[in-house]
């Protein structure tokens, strides 16, 4: 078993486009599965974990999360936010919370990530060993459109990725089974900041988190695949959304 991770950063600062117009009067992160917006089930499964100090990166019109959560007392946690003024990215919105992180490893979250098992989180914490300086929660799908895939090696290392493909950069991660997806959990070590500082704008003029994670392979860092069990869901489309509520 791994070091336990006790800090997490979810990001919550998307503008969720593939839902309007949902989105133009609610954050897709506060859209309701089950009775709870799909945050509190992702927050929940992190808790769960043994992850009690959280940090919500937001942009500034989501005032509706800081009024779910607050401080996070209700649900045993500490919770607190930092806002990123324009949604540039997810590797800027990590970057901010580096003062938060400290030096310790510290686990990331897509705030629209919906995982339909609870103790996914808890899971994956556990696969993570201190030797390595990413690991990256991973799942079978048969269309790449729109999200970051990987190539493992024999010992489930990442040996390549690639965020939002074309068709002709996918074809050389297409197996069997389909593509190997990343989710939107992530477990890093603080001196990945120094790539995702690096991280220049890339597909969609955005900053994204994949590439700061190829730049810190490039450059030798060791990097883990974690194949989920359970389904994990992006809900940040209409397709999503309604297969969320189907689990």
């Amino acid at each position: 078993m791994g070091n336990r991770i006790t800090k997490a950063v979810v990001l919550a600062a998307g503008k969720g486009k593939r839902l309007y117009p949902l989105t133009h009067s609610i954050p897709k992160e506060m859209i309701r599965v089950r009775e709870k917006p799909v945050i509190q089930h992702l927050i929940e499964a992190i808790s769960m974990a043994g992850i009690n100090e959280i940090q919500l990166v937001l942009s500034a019109k989501k005032e509706s999360i800081i009024t779910h959560f607050g401080s996070g007392d209700w649900m045993g946690i500490d919770v607190s936010y930092r806002i990123q003024e324009k949604p540039i990215g997810t590797a800027d919105a990590v970057r901010r919370c580096k003062r938060f992180v400290g030096d310790e490893p510290f686990l990331v979250a897509y705030g629209d990530t919906y995982p339909t098992s609870k103790d996914m989180v808890d899971n994956f914490v556990n696969k993570y060993q201190d030797v390595h300086d990413a690991l990256v929660a991973l799942q079978w799908m048969n269309d790449f459109t729109g999200r970051g895939i990987v190539k493992l090696g024999n010992s489930k290392e990442i040996i390549e990725l690639v965020e939002k493909p074309d068709e002709t950069q996918a074809l050389r991660f297409k197996q069997k089974c389909g593509y190997l997806a990343i989710v939107g959990i992530f477990i890093l070590k603080p001196n990945m900041f120094k790539y995702i500082e690096d991280t220049t704008p890339g597909v969609d003029n955005e900053t994204w988190l994949t590439d700061s994670l190829r730049l810190a392979l490039n450059d030798g860092m060791k990097e883990r695949g974690y194949i989920c069990k359970n389904r994990v869901i992006d809900i940040g489309s209409s397709q999503s959304l309604k297969e969320s509520r189907t689990q």
